[in-house]
């Protein structure tokens, strides 16, 4: 958890809609954000009031405290404390490998979406594999085309037959950027082979 002051607290949360939670304790307001990289904060309870206390108790505090559980809606998996919808979307590819390590390649086709997961079938015990995200063909997040942004996977032990990585928070993806998946055979006897991969993805609509 990260402590901020006042300001800041404040500017964040009303940016980018952060839902949160505030305790009263000891004449000081306790507040902090429910997300993946929480943010916390105090505001003292002065006679007369503070400046930050005021701002407080009008503008932030009757947003605080609220339900952050998600809403069922037809056809969507759910709706977000900000309006936005995650529906679910699967993909799966496929390539021959031969142990160079060979990449398989799965582009990003949503405006927004969400990676929580991978498959992999048909790896053989003692197959590695690493997991990046490039940027698209044009730079888009870097501003360097085709840039590595973000590796998840160091070397990963492959399960024999099927493999499951998933993550416990989700990450967030943009379209056009791609993951890529870095396999390392080291079986010769067995090669080359097709492996199998699927994507578990959650498109971001409004």
């Amino acid at each position: 958890m990260i402590n901020v002051d006042w300001l800041t607290f404040k500017s964040l949360v009303t940016a980018q809609s952060l839902p949160f939670k505030y305790v009263t304790l000891d004449s000081t307001y306790y507040m902090y954000t429910e997300n993946a990289s929480p943010i916390a904060c105090h505001v003292t309870i002065t006679t007369p009031t503070s400046s930050d206390q005021s701002d407080f108790e009008t503008n932030l505090k009757p947003k605080g405290n609220r339900s952050t559980a998600v809403t069922l809606t037809p056809f969507a998996d759910k709706v977000l404390p900000n309006g936005k919808r995650l529906f679910t979307r699967v993909h799966g590819t496929s390539a021959n490998v031969a142990g160079a390590p060979d990449t398989i390649d799965f582009e990003i086709p949503y405006t927004m979406c969400k990676l929580t997961g991978i498959d992999i079938i048909n790896g053989e015990l003692g197959d590695k594999i690493n997991l990046k995200i490039l940027d698209t063909v044009t730079g888009t997040v870097s501003g360097v085309p085709n840039m590595v942004l973000n590796q998840f996977a160091y070397n990963v032990n492959i399960a024999s037959s099927f493999h499951k990585f998933e993550s416990r928070y989700d990450a967030d993806m943009i379209q056009g950027l791609r993951i890529r998946v870095e396999y390392d055979a080291v079986t010769p006897d067995l090669l080359p082979k097709t492996i199998y991969v699927n994507f578990y993805l959650h498109e971001v609509k409004d």
